[in-house]
């Protein structure tokens, strides 16, 4: 007589009890039910863990505001990585750490991909700039030098939006963006990232959360070119459409990035949606993919919060910082690693033009120049002004450092 088949039986999983770590944090589980989990400058986040099946409940004391109810999350082990999902947790900062986290062995090296660069030829590039006049161009975010300064602009020492004093003209533009417009001769230059989303908005205001939007839906990534007279939209090129492939802060938008011009082309950023030129005409120039790049904070790498730095071109050059969740890293003058935020900065210095920047690391800074005329990727130099012509730079989370 044949017998029943037997209900097969889950297969039982746990955390594992070695030291694990992920991006500035190392935890660690104990076997009896006690957990670790700390990174440099952050609360101690220790207390005990039980587990059901796939699902794991963490429980602490005496911790941040909000942490004294347990926080659960899904795992996954894959060989000796640990996966955590979150399913409940009302203490943000656990949450902040762990959700959607990777964890991998503390011995462990992470081996970083090749990254693939793919440009795309469109039109030849002009030779000649469109107006040889610099009075009153703004060609790159901060304008010349980024200095900030424009002299002899002769300009009003106020304007009202509301009753239009002194406004000249206003212009519509569909989309988000913290761009700033960038000015040729009568030419400005203005891009935008439009969302399919009718809802889409970023979150202004002053607050420490590193949420990421929800708003990955179809975009259109645009650059705009009005006249400067009177406002009209002279031409207007798509430069991509499709979903975004990395996220943004909530108070961040997909087109943060300044376009620059030197007079022939104009250059716009759109992080993972690649570096595009155009000529004064509007016609496409080449296009440079510079692959997915996930910016953000350098100790939670799921924390995502898009590119800031914006374009410059000199020499010849387009030159773009670049630094990354994964394969780019910038090292001050002492051995201590800081991130960097800002735009790379040409500056006349005693010694004739340099080109500054954070100093490089071997392997893991990265700054792409790419040429004006074709965007092929070229090798960057490693000089900066030097000796007594020293410039400041500063840092988000350092104060300012001479580059010598």
């Amino acid at each position: 007589m044949a017998q029943s088949p037997q209900p097969t039986q889950p297969a039982t999983t746990t955390l594992p009890s070695y030291p694990l770590k992920f991006g500035g944090f190392e935890a660690r589980f104990d076997p009896g039910g006690t957990y670790t989990l700390q990174g440099k400058d952050w609360p101690a986040l220790n207390g005990t863990w039980t587990s059901t099946g796939n699902e794991v409940a963490l429980s602490m004391s005496g911790g941040p505001g909000g942490c004294d109810g347990p926080g659960r999350y899904q795992f996954r082990m894959n060989g000796k990585h640990l996966s955590l999902v979150l399913v409940s947790d009302d203490c943000k900062v656990r949450q902040m750490i762990l959700s959607q986290s990777d964890w991998w062995p503390n011995d462990e090296a992470r081996v970083i991909p090749t990254r693939s660069i793919t440009r795309t030829a469109g039109a030849r590039a002009p030779s000649g700039v469109t107006s040889n006049s610099s009075k009153g161009n703004w060609p790159s975010f901060r304008g010349p030098q980024a200095s900030g300064v424009s002299e002899g602009q002769n300009l009003p020492e106020k304007w009202n939006g509301k009753t239009g004093e002194n406004v000249l003209w206003r212009t519509p533009i569909p989309g988000l963006a913290h761009s700033s417009p960038v000015v040729w001769g009568n030419r400005i230059f203005v891009t935008s990232a439009v969302s399919s989303d009718p809802k889409a908005s970023f979150r202004p205001g002053l607050y420490g959360d590193g949420d990421a939007s929800k708003d990955r839906s179809q975009h259109r990534w645009m650059l705009y070119a009005i006249d400067k007279g009177s406002g009209k939209i002279v031409w207007e090129q798509t430069a991509h459409v499709g979903e975004p492939l990395e996220k943004r802060h909530i108070k961040s938008t997909y087109a943060n990035s300044t376009p620059a011009t030197d007079g022939r082309i104009v250059v716009t950023w759109f992080g993972s949606q690649g570096i595009h030129a155009y000529d004064f005409k509007g016609r496409f120039l080449w296009k440079v993919d510079l692959g997915r790049v996930d910016m953000g904070a350098y100790d939670i790498p799921t924390i995502e919060w898009g590119p800031a730095s914006s374009p410059i071109i000199w020499n010849d050059l387009v030159i773009v910082q670049c630094d990354t969740q994964t394969d780019s890293f910038c090292w001050r003058s002492r051995p201590q690693p800081a991130r960097q935020f800002g735009k790379p900065i040409a500056m006349n210095c005693r010694r004739g033009e340099r080109l500054p920047w954070c100093r490089p690391h071997p392997g893991r800074n990265w700054l792409p120049m790419l040429q004006t005329s074709s965007g092929l990727t070229i090798h960057a130099p490693e000089k900066s002004c030097g000796g007594s012509g020293a410039v400041q730079r500063s840092r988000l989370r350092h104060p300012s450092l001479p580059t010598t």
